[in-house]
């Protein structure tokens, strides 16, 4: 989708359909690929979460590199709220490629309150997970009785 336009906010805008898209982080004469999480009457927002969405770096001509660890650090992420998840998105390995989640945030986020993470993401700026004890498969349970081993939040094990 060919990015045509600045709009408000910081966003850019295209056009699909006669509908108007808002999309962050792009600039006029963009070619991005976006999937529409909201609709409204006159326009839709874009929304899948992928580390892989922008090439900032090239727009600003500066290396973002900072890790899991860094971001956590220096507060540029961390945990902020808590989500469900609803679904998952496998390919034909049985690699997961996307998950779905019902935001905290409620219906006014996402589409109907769903947001979309490719795996990428979800391993960047996931922090914690909660599964219920009935989903654990016995033989894992056991490693529940052992003694837990404090991990720092950087930690891929967090």
């Amino acid at each position: 989708m060919l990015i045509t336009d600045v709009a408000a906010e910081g966003k850019a805008l295209a056009r699909v359909n006669d509908k108007v898209l808002f999309v962050p982080f792009a600039v006029p004469g963009d070619v991005v690929n976006v999937q529409v999480t909201r609709k409204r009457t006159s326009y839709m927002d874009n929304g899948t979460l992928d580390i892989n969405n922008y090439d900032i770096q090239s727009l600003y001509g500066v290396k973002f590199g900072m890790d899991k660890k860094t971001r956590i650090i220096t507060h540029e992420s961390g945990s902020s709220h808590g989500m469900a998840i609803v679904g998952v998105d496998v390919d034909s390995t049985g690699k997961t490629t996307k998950w779905q989640f019902e935001n905290s945030w409620g219906a006014t986020a996402g589409q109907d309150g769903l947001l979309v993470f490719t795996d990428d993401w979800f391993s960047d700026y996931l922090f914690r997970l909660v599964v219920n004890q009935k989903y654990i498969p016995e033989n894992i349970k056991k490693i529940l009785v052992q003694k837990p081993t404090m991990l720092p939040p950087w930690d891929p094990m967090f």
